[in-house]
């Protein structure tokens, strides 16, 4: 049951994990009225959550057809990919005598520590870690637009559903046993390896899941 106060934004959080756990398909059409009555709510909350989601680019609107889960190129992919290793790898590279050894120590215990089949536990590890490089920069234009494009970099976010834990388990303590070694040329690199690893399954599982060729 959704809560009244925050409805709106659960129903956001439960629609987009939805595309990004790809448990609606790429180019499938989005019934408003069906994710209503499944939740127990009105139409309006689904209706401005897809909207935001539109605005978002996780969704497109087909005038007097409906709302539709957008289908992404292999071009596209790539070109979302190469942003967001623009964004990470600039603040890893400029900023990383600002990264919180704290927080990466905290991350990395549970990195360690967490289960790898508990795909909610691995997305936020996944998310504070990459969110954590970024926020080093402390520059408020960097952030505001990283935030914007947020839900794009999350398109990855599926494939903890795969076979890859173990790997981005591996990768994820390699970037932060280096930060925690104080060791910048060997963090960046394990953050390039891993961001193209990413990016490059990714396009691999849009061609499997029936997105757009080039």
């Amino acid at each position: 049951m959704l809560i009244a106060d925050t409805v709106n934004q659960q129903i956001y959080e439960i629609i987009k994990a939805m595309i990004l756990d790809r448990k609606f398909k790429p180019g499938e059409k989005i019934d408003p009225k069906l994710i209503a009555a499944e939740n127990g709510i009105s139409l309006m909350p689904v209706r401005n959550a897809l909207q935001q989601l539109t605005t978002q680019g996780l969704v497109i609107t087909k005038q007097r057809v409906g709302f539709f889960v957008r289908k992404f190129s292999n071009i596209d992919l790539e070109q979302i990919n190469d942003t967001r290793k623009m964004f990470e790898l600039y603040c890893m590279e400029n900023y990383f005598d600002n990264i919180n050894r704290s927080e990466a120590k905290q991350i990395y215990d549970r990195v360690e520590k967490s289960p790898l089949d508990n795909e909610s536990v691995q997305q936020t590890i996944d998310t504070r870690l990459h969110r954590m490089i970024v926020f080093a920069s402390g520059n408020s234009f960097i952030l505001k637009h990283y935030d914007e494009l947020s839900c794009m970099f999350s398109l990855g976010m599926g494939l903890f559903s795969g076979g890859n834990h173990d790997v981005a388990r591996e990768e994820h303590l390699a970037i932060l046993d280096a930060i925690s070694n104080n060791d910048r040329d060997r963090a960046f690199r394990s953050l390039k390896e891993h961001l193209d690893r990413v990016g490059r399954e990714i396009i691999s599982q849009n061609i499997i899941l029936g997105g757009d060729s080039d």
